[in-house]
């Protein structure tokens, strides 16, 4: 069998195109390979860009809720200050009530025994109102106590109330 000279060509041709298609697949493939890399590259840089961002923003919120938490801190301690020096000076007032009561007389050993039984019969007294001039020393030291008690569970409350108004004035005002 003799080799004609198409044969020759053919498989020249047949070989050029393998080798040119071993080429062209290798090339196509480093090419994807770098095209790959250069889209994972842009998107690291872009998570990492984010990732940056979201941790600054992170920071920022923090900075600000410990200004804002020392800041409630401040305006507690003065309320506070100002609760406290208001029972104070409630405590003085009634101490010096109390003390002046102490010319009062005290009540009798029997009089809440007449007062039960003789409710509603008396209206003299009744129509005459009650001044406070016949207040027995037991019965307004009793009285006295009460009030401040009232005066200082109010003071609490409003105290209460302010805090609470101006952690929701920051929480509403919290930069978002």
């Amino acid at each position: 069998m003799k080799l004609e000279l198409w044969h020759i060509k053919l498989v020249a041709i047949l070989a050029a195109l393998a080798l040119s298609w071993m080429v062209h697949d290798d090339l196509a493939k480093k090419a994807i390979k770098k095209a790959v890399e250069a889209e994972r590259v842009v998107w690291v840089n872009k998570v990492d860009s984010i990732r940056k961002e979201q941790a600054q923003i992170k920071q920022d919120l923090e900075r600000k809720s410990l200004e804002a938490e020392k800041s409630l801190i401040r305006s507690r301690e003065q309320l506070k200050e100002k609760k406290d020096a208001e029972i104070k000076n409630l405590n003085a007032r009634y101490n010096a009530l109390v003390s002046s009561l102490q010319q009062r007389p005290e009540r009798p050993a029997d009089s809440s025994k007449q007062s039960s039984n003789n409710t509603g019969s008396s209206n003299s007294e009744s129509s005459k109102g009650a001044t406070g001039k016949e207040l027995y020393a037991d019965d307004g030291r009793f009285l006295a106590r009460f009030a401040k008690d009232t005066e200082q569970l109010k003071q609490e409350l409003i105290m209460c109330y302010k805090q609470y108004d101006e952690v929701r004035d920051k929480v509403n005002n919290f930069p978002k």
